[in-house]
């Protein structure tokens, strides 16, 4: 038997794979052809996530996607069929979290390329929301106070962590918390 070869062309033509060796058994005064095709590069990339500086778990939320691509996957997922070459890797925002740079990936096999990416936790602001109550009171003015500045009712305000006091405003015929 005889065992046919294909030579590697990646460094002097990126972007096809070779195709398998071919094992054929001849009888004696046979005449064959025998076919093989270089195929273009179609490969895979999948892309992991990892969280650092909070939780152990990076956001649910966190996608990727492949630009040109109007679809959006999460960690773990798989994306197939790409040429052989330059591939963009863009990340989406989410709240509180620091996604991974937009990235180049290149593929050059038709196998599946695996990466890992680091979402990096935000500190989240602390925040006072004070609701006044009855209506009646707030159609009347009533306001709240948080370091010498006046809120209306169900205003959220930022604030750092720690003790903070709430006061309100005066209106006539209420009773002031």
């Amino acid at each position: 038997g005889y065992d046919i070869l294909f030579s590697d062309i990646t460094e002097d033509v990126p972007g096809w794979d070779t195709p398998t060796a071919i094992h054929i058994e001849l009888l004696e005064g046979e005449e064959r052809t025998v076919t093989a095709s270089y195929t273009p590069v179609s490969g895979g990339l999948q892309v992991s996530f990892e969280a650092s500086g909070g939780p152990a778990d990076p956001p649910s939320e966190g996608r990727w996607r492949v630009s040109g691509n109007s679809n959006w996957f999460g960690s773990g997922e798989i994306v197939t069929n790409l040429a052989y070459g330059d591939h963009t890797v863009e990340y989406n925002e989410v709240q509180w979290w620091t996604a991974p740079e937009d990235e180049v990936i290149v593929i050059e096999s038709s196998t599946l390329l695996s990466v890992s990416r680091i979402w990096t936790k935000l500190e989240e602001p602390s925040t006072i929301t004070t609701i006044l109550d009855p209506s009646g009171v707030v159609a009347d003015g009533a306001l709240w106070q948080l370091n010498g500045a006046d809120y209306n009712s169900g205003d959220a305000v930022v604030v750092d962590s720690g003790t903070h006091t709430v006061s309100f405003s005066d209106v006539d015929g209420w009773l002031t918390p």
